[in-house]
């Protein structure tokens, strides 16, 4: 091809520069002359026209390819596709004329809003041979991400009705269904088909010049699927597509049937080969068994070609299971379920489970009938986008696990046909979607069934908020570390939860490290009976008010542990007459300035280690009502509340206290201490007791108990207080 022949088929308007900045990769190209005889100039009223192309699409579904002409709505209106008009059209330059006939057999398609027509080309109609190709993305879901801005783009035309000519340019932007892009056009060049340089494939379809100098088009991906929409896909076979990369030509799993479902293995009609379109015996194709023997049905091929392999699995029958159905095939790195009937299937629990290398998933099958999606994802942690908007979860009972550790799950679609209204387990159901920064729940998130929500939002370290005012918790139980690790939430309201059936808000805002704003005063904890970790290193958080009834708790360790924000905490009526477990429970809240536990009962504690340790602002500590009978571990109990100066112990009971070691340690502000009721016995560790307690002048003890120990543990620590005896 000439240099001379490129140059004359160049179209450059009088407001465009020259683009010949992209003109030297097309030189070479023989591309631009077959191109011609698959553009056409079609003949309007008045004797005006406009450019259509010839390209296959998809249809009835993506494995069989339908020929069509396209064009804008505006040069052939819903008035042309009326039967018995005639189509006419010239392509080559007018050299050969072309005509289609619209009769009821014919697919037609047109769309304003769109600016789109599609009409059918019929095999007979066999001078019309030649057709444009889709690019492979053109309907992929991050196709704004394919492409960018400044992508090379090229359209072939027929402007002004002259010759045909191609344009070159670049992309503006992609808004919605729209592609803005800058290129040489004009009157007559409408309908004409945008490609990308890079392969000449088509990817929109050219509307008109706007006024701002550049041009708009609509993505071909949205006219095809109205085209769709108009003439519903009639399946011809019940198939999955799939990408499996055997990297290390080895042998290699496509599927795995697990031991739970009822599989005959009759029901694959054939495996094809997805490039060749060459069958295999599917008798020679091994297929997995999930169970103690690791059985294998299918036997014999040994050697799949190595690297990546496309396979279609062709069904005979109807899958009534997907029960773990890929489950743990580490070498599927895509699958295109779209053309995969599942009307009939109840249970697709792990489906896809433990698929560490997925990146791709289209789904398009119906999920009316499922009741159990539990851990469906789980652990697909190479996955980036799930659009789950055709999914119909209105019989679905369980979502555990559902989205599990999808660590790199950045876009996740869900639309109003995502009904939960009859689910009861959501437990880890988001947990470790650490990189999902937005998580929009449509309203149709019906909680009012569920029974578990532990864990649910666990771990979703990048989410900033979370808009819960639709949830219904009132059958709730279970709420352990339910936003457990949730690092980027700032404020949280709680104050619609029901939680009078909760028995554990184990961890629940644990390492909430920035939530300044929790709103929990509505809670209703008489049934809780854990709250250990509960508020755990929530950093930020400035006061609390727990006018909690916590009468069945039994267990608060590590409750308000490293909260070293905290300044406030209202206790009126907590209540704490159960409760085993103190250890750590004030831990490091540093900025705490007094406490109020007057009403605190203890008398079924049995571990108080680093109860108080590091509240280092806390002067007095009144702990008169404190029974201490069954506490066996005391150690660290005040160690580092550097501003104590006075401490109530009179009530202390340490007959049975096996652990007071460091129990003081760096009290460095007090100077006396009444210890007269502590039962000072020989096998007591009380190893550092008094350690760096630098101020301390004296200590009360009781002059008819053992308190030799005490002696030779304040020697120890280096310190010198008076021995007092009541």
């Amino acid at each position: 091809m000439s240099e001379d022949y490129l140059k004359d088929k160049l179209y450059i308007d009088e407001d465009s520069s020259d683009n010949t900045g992209t003109f030297s990769k097309l030189e070479a190209s023989e591309i631009i002359s077959q191109l011609e005889s698959k553009i056409c100039k079609i003949k309007i009223q008045d004797n005006k026209t406009g450019t259509g192309f010839f390209i296959n699409i998809p249809f009835p579904d993506k494995f069989h390819l339908l020929p069509v002409l396209i064009t804008n709505n505006h040069i052939l209106e819903d008035t042309d596709l009326l039967i018995n008009k005639i189509i006419s059209m010239t392509i080559n330059d007018d050299k050969e004329k072309r005509f289609l006939k619209i009769d009821k057999t014919r697919k037609t398609f047109t769309d304003k809003d769109l600016d789109v027509t599609i009409i059918e080309i019929k095999p007979e109609e066999d001078k019309i041979k030649f057709f444009l190709d889709l690019d492979d993305d053109y309907d992929s879901e991050k196709y704004k991400e394919i492409y960018k801005e400044k992508e090379e783009l090229y359209i072939i035309q027929y402007p002004n009705g002259k010759q045909s000519s191609f344009s070159l340019g670049t992309l503006k932007e992609i808004t919605g269904k729209n592609i803005e892009y800058f290129i040489s056009t004009d009157f007559g060049s409408s309908g004409s088909p945008i490609l990308l340089i890079k392969n000449f494939k088509v990817i929109g379809v050219h509307k008109e010049r706007t006024g701002f100098k550049y041009n708009e088009g609509t993505l071909i991906k949205f006219a095809i699927e109205k085209f769709n929409i108009k003439y519903p896909n009639k399946l011809c076979d019940n198939m999955i597509e799939m990408v499996l990369d055997n990297n290390e030509n080895e042998d290699i799993y496509i599927l795995n049937y697990s031991k739970y479902i009822i599989y005959k293995n009759n029901d694959i009609k054939g495996i094809i080969l997805h490039d060749s379109q060459e069958k295999l015996d599917s008798n020679k194709v091994k297929i997995f068994i999930n169970n103690n023997d690791n059985e294998i049905i299918y036997n014999g091929m040994n050697k799949l070609p190595k690297g990546l392999i496309k396979l279609r699995i062709i069904f005979k029958t109807l899958i009534k299971d997907c029960k773990a159905m890929f489950h743990k095939l580490d070498k599927l790195i895509s699958i295109d379920l779209s053309s995969f009937i599942s009307k009939e299937v109840k249970d697709m629990s792990y489906m896809f489970s433990d698929c560490i290398n997925l990146k791709t998933i289209k789904l398009n099958f119906g999920t009316n009938n499922v009741i159990n999606m539990s851990s469906m994802f789980n652990n697909c942690s190479k996955l980036e986008y799930l659009n789950l908007s055709t999914f119909n979860t209105r019989s679905v009972k369980n979502m555990s696990y559902m989205f599990n550790n999808c660590s790199n799950l950045k876009t996740l679609v869900l639309s109003s046909s995502f009904n939960t209204e009859n689910v009861e387990y959501m437990p880890y159901m988001f947990n470790n979607c650490s990189t999902l920064e937005i998580l929009d729940l449509p309203s149709s998130f019906d909680t009012k069934n569920v029974r578990d929500m532990s864990s649910m939002f666990s771990q979703c370290k990048n989410i900033s908020s979370i808009n819960l005012n639709s949830f219904n918790t009132q059958n709730v139980t279970n709420m352990r570390s339910m936003f457990f690790d949730c690092q980027k939430l700032k404020e949280l309201n709680l104050s619609k939860f029901d939680t009078k059936n909760v028995k554990s808000m184990r961890k629940l805002f644990k390492s909430c490290f920035i939530l300044k704003q929790l709103q929990i005063s509505s809670f209703n904890t008489e049934n809780v009976e854990d709250m250990s970790y509960m508020f755990d290193s929530c950093k930020e958080l400035g006061n609390l008010d727990i006018s909690f009834n916590s009468k069945k708790v039994n267990n608060m360790e590590y409750m308000f542990n490293l909260c070293i924000n905290l300044n406030e905490i209202n206790f009126i009526q907590f209540n704490t007459e159960n409760v085993k477990f103190m250890n750590n429970m004030f831990f490091s809240c540093s900025q705490l300035n007094s406490l109020d536990l007057s009403k605190f009962s203890t008398s079924n504690a049995i571990n108080m280690e680093n109860m108080f340790c590091g509240c280092a602002k806390i002067e007095y500590l009144d702990l008169s009502t404190f029974d201490t009978k069954n506490v066996k571990n005391m150690s660290n109990m005040f160690c580092t509340c550097s501003n104590l100066i006075g401490i109530d112990l009179t009530s202390f009971n340490t007959q049975n206290v096996e652990n007071m070691s460091c129990m003081f340690m760096e009290c460095i502000k007090l100077v006396s201490l009444n210890l007269s009721s502590f039962d000072l016995k020989n096998n007591i560790n009380m190893e550092f007791m008094f350690k760096d307690c630098r101020g301390l002048e004296e200590i009360y003890v009781n002059k008819n108990k053992n308190n030799n120990l005490l002696k030779s543990e304040i020697e120890k620590d280096n310190i010198n207080p008076n021995l007092k005896s009541d």
